[in-house]
This record gives structure tokens, sequence and C-alpha cells, in this order.
């Protein structure tokens, strides 16, 4: 009887182990799960404010629900690189690449003004999207077509100005580091 109530002890002192690491690693989970929220939404701003004058090009090809839904799913999937980018650069302490990566992004957001990058990066996404989808006007047969079309077009012309993005980004990290070195 006595082996019994030991054995019983420890079985609870375990729960109780178990049951602590539980606690903490959810508090963990929910702590990082704020904090994820909080880069994403900070980069989903700031990555639909670098998308205003797409956009506005984007609704002169369609303005079929499809075709607008996937344009704004194609935006909104860059802020989780942006994001993720933002977080690595803060949490490794690397504050020349967060600031960097911030400044740059707000150099191209008033690049829209000049329209040329969006307009560029915009017309090639297009030439690419038809060579794959075979059609020079996006497909108004389907909504998931419709909605692909769009979907490709975007993110190509987000790959082509987050390439802008990252060489700026880039030139500006180089001389912050370099100014801080001296």
């Amino acid at each position: 009887m006595k082996e019994n109530a030991i054995k019983e002890i420890d079985v609870q002192k375990s729960d109780v182990k178990k049951t602590n690491v539980k606690d903490n690693s959810l508090k963990h989970t929910a702590t990082v799960i704020k904090t994820n929220k909080a880069y994403l939404g900070k980069w989903l701003i700031l990555v639909w404010l670098n998308a205003i004058v797409g956009l506005f090009f984007g609704n002169m090809v369609s303005t079929e629900v499809g075709f607008i839904f996937g344009m704004v799913v194609g935006v909104s999937v860059f802020a989780i690189p942006y994001a993720y980018l933002a977080k690595y650069a803060d949490s490794n302490n690397n504050q020349a690449l967060s600031k960097s990566l911030y400044t740059s992004v707000i150099v191209k957001m008033m690049c829209q003004l000049f329209v040329v990058p969006d307009m560029y990066a915009g017309i090639l996404a297009l030439s690419i999207t038809d060579a794959i989808f075979s059609t020079s006007v996006p497909p108004m047969d389907s909504t998931i077509d419709t909605f692909l079309y769009a979907f490709v077009a975007t993110v190509l012309t987000g790959v082509f100005l987050s390439v802008l993005v990252m060489i700026l980004t880039g030139i500006i990290y180089l001389f912050t580091k370099k100014n801080n070195e001296t």
C-alpha cells in the first residue's frame, strides 16, 4: 500500500511538471502568435500601400470579381516574406537590416509617384502571364481562370518589384553598416 502511494505521488509530480511545461509552451506560443500578428499587420499595411498604383492599373485590365480577388490575394501574399525577414532581422538584433528593409519599402512606395517601376514590372508580368495562359487578355469564361490569371500576374509583378526593394535594401544596408563602422 505504501508503494502504491509513493508511485501515485511520483505520477502526480510528473503530471505537474508536464503541465507546467505545457503552460509555458502555450504562453510562448501565444506570445509568438501575437508577435507574428504584429509583424504581419505592419507589413500587410506597407505592402498594400506599395500596391496602390499596381491595383489602379490592374483595375484597368479587368474589374471581374475573380480578377480583383486574384490581385487582392496576390498582393497580400507578399506580407508574409517581408514580415518574416523583418522579424528575423529584429530577433537577431540586426537593426541595420531591419531599418534598411523598412526604408527601402518606404522609398519604393514613394517611387509610385513616378509610376515607371510599377508600370514596367506590370507590363513584364502581364507578358509572362499571357505566355503562361496562352492568351493576351485575362480569361473571362471562368472565375477560377480569371482569379489564377490575376494572381499569377500580381505575384510576378510583386516579385519584380521585390527585387527592386531587395536591391535598395542591400544598398541602404551597406551604407548603414559602413557609417556605423566609422
